[in-house]
């Protein structure tokens, strides 16, 4: 049993009814109403001379718990219990009036909410590859192109030719190939020349 079970209900020794799961529970504040109607009976026959002494508080609260009905120890049930029960507070009868429709309501909202929750975080999931821009640091030479460029090559069927130029167009002089990759975005790293790039096939985006 919850602790907010334990707060409103007192749990039996015996499964409610056919029910395997639940034990049975009976509410505290009817066991509470039964004492005090027990206790006003035994004072009343003992004034009129009807009994000769009036039952300790053990036995009084042993016979208002056999007095008052089990309900299953479901939570639904204990909302429904306690938002008709005329025992309790008003105010906790319109929480649990309210905890028990909203239950009810969104039951199955909630489930279908996690699976909402799941498909829209699919969606926002982190490239595995960073970002290439003309101005920012690309990735080390020694990795290979990011699969989302080598899958549009292959999707658009893009010429090798197209996507790198041949070496014999580069390989005349040094500034030729300079100015080509200059006004193509690129840099030549420093200290080194374009032929020597061009050969081990570098950029400043990584390996070509």
């Amino acid at each position: 049993m919850s602790s907010w079970g334990q707060e409103h209900f007192r749990q039996g020794k015996v499964k409610y009814k056919n029910d395997k799961s639940h034990w049975e529970s009976r509410c505290k504040a009817c066991i509470a109403r039964r004492v005090r109607e027990l206790r006003d009976a035994d004072e009343a026959e003992v004034i009129a001379g009807l009994r000769e002494y009036m039952r300790s508080p053990t036995e009084l609260d042993t016979q208002a718990e056999e007095d008052v009905p089990p309900v299953s120890g479901k939570l639904e049930r204990w909302l429904s219990h306690l938002s008709r029960c005329d025992s309790v507070p008003p105010e906790l009868q319109a929480l649990t009036k309210a905890a028990s429709k909203k239950e009810n309501a969104n039951g199955p909202g909630i489930r279908l909410s996690r699976v909402q929750d799941a498909a829209r975080a699919a969606t926002i999931l982190p490239s595995p590859h960073p970002r290439l821009t003309l101005n920012g640091p690309g990735p080390s030479r020694h990795h290979a192109p990011p699969s989302s460029i080598l899958n549009a090559r292959m999707t658009l069927d893009v010429p090798h030719a197209i996507c790198e130029p041949q070496a014999s167009s580069l390989s005349k002089n040094s500034g030729s190939s300079g100015a080509f990759w200059a006004r193509s975005g690129f840099t030549c790293p420093p200290g080194r020349n374009w032929n020597e790039v061009h050969r081990h096939g570098e950029t400043r985006y990584g390996a070509v």
